[in-house]
């Protein structure tokens, strides 16, 4: 894949890497927005509206690479145990934490895009020109949401088809990746039907196996995020074993790891305000454990307090 594209990835990168930043502006006065006991429900009733997943004290994890004084991305991606530490790091999350793997990483349609623009990430960006080796192609960004198995099974929102199985969160380098549509997404597809897009300078081809409720929505603090127009993509885990020589595919797993480390850790118990200190102090000293453990720079944006909900009608 050509520079320009990997550029252009990288803005996104930025701003999608760094969506917790941006959040944490819109969302500094969360704070007074979550519950003060920490709590993780999957099926509840709100005003006809039922909720699915909902859970308050959710701390993002981010990273310095690149930032003044630290290393570089490209740095870290030279190291020759980088990707081994981000997949150690990523299992290390998950059983010292409860680990919400959740990312807004676009997929690209690389052909020219004669979709609704409602679909689009941005549609400044729609049937953007590049070159690939005196090629002329057209890209435009899709909204995406990657979310990982900590969420319950989506089946319990599907309009039609079927949501994620255990296996959907495995991935090898040829593989078909399965992922469900938004609602308004089914006036345009049908079950079975193939997508080939870009994923960070990866070409591969998703498969539709269902559509969501119309109407279903994620919050995030006090952001709602109405999926009508989303691809939904299970936060895989990949398997490298066929590949160790494949140079490309490594550095897509690296780019792909450094964002499914960027979720959020959630506290499940008990946040009275005069034990907050106390608690956050023990999260970070845990996460800088494990990240220095695995020769890597993470650590918990422990100043916002974000709740996560999943709701539909």
């Amino acid at each position: 894949m050509n520079e320009i594209i990997y550029k252009k990835n990288a803005k996104y990168y930025v701003v999608l890497h760094l969506l917790i930043l941006s959040l944490l502006t819109i969302f500094t006065a969360c704070n007074n927005y979550n519950d003060i006991n920490g709590s993780k429900n999957y099926s509840s009733t709100e005003n006809d509206i039922k909720v699915i997943f909902s859970s308050n004290n959710c701390f993002p994890i981010g990273d310095l690479y690149g930032s003044s004084g630290k290393m570089s991305l490209q740095e870290l991606f030279k190291l020759p145990n980088t990707l081994s530490n981000l997949k150690q790091f990523n299992k290390d999350l998950k059983s010292n934490f409860d680990y919400l793997e959740l990312g807004f990483q676009p997929v690209e349609f690389m052909s020219y895009y004669n979709g609704d623009s409602i679909f689009a990430e941005n549609i400044e960006y729609i049937n953007q020109e590049i070159n690939i080796s005196g090629r002329k192609v057209y890209v435009t960004p899709l909204k995406t949401i990657q979310f990982g198995s900590y969420f319950p099974d989506l089946g319990t929102i599907i309009h039609d088809g079927r949501g994620f199985s255990e296996k959907d969160f495995d991935f090898s380098s040829n593989d078909t990746v399965p992922v469900v549509l938004g609602y308004k997404y089914s006036n345009q597809y049908k079950l079975g039907d193939n997508i080939e897009v870009n994923y960070l300078q990866k070409d591969i081809n998703l498969k539709i196996i269902g559509f969501l409720n119309s109407n279903t929505a994620i919050t995030i603090g006090q952001d709602k995020i109405e999926l009508d127009t989303y691809i939904i993509i299970p936060f895989f885990n990949t398997n490298d074993n066929n590949a160790e020589n494949d140079k490309d595919y490594i550095t897509f797993q690296q780019r792909y790891y450094l964002q499914k480390n960027h979720g959020y850790l959630v506290y499940n118990g008990s946040m009275l305000e005069d034990d907050k200190e106390k608690i956050i102090s023990k999260l970070n000293s845990e996460m800088k454990i494990i990240s220095e453990s695995n020769n890597l720079d993470y650590y918990i944006f422990s100043e916002f307090d974000l709740s996560i909900k999943i709701e539909t009608p």
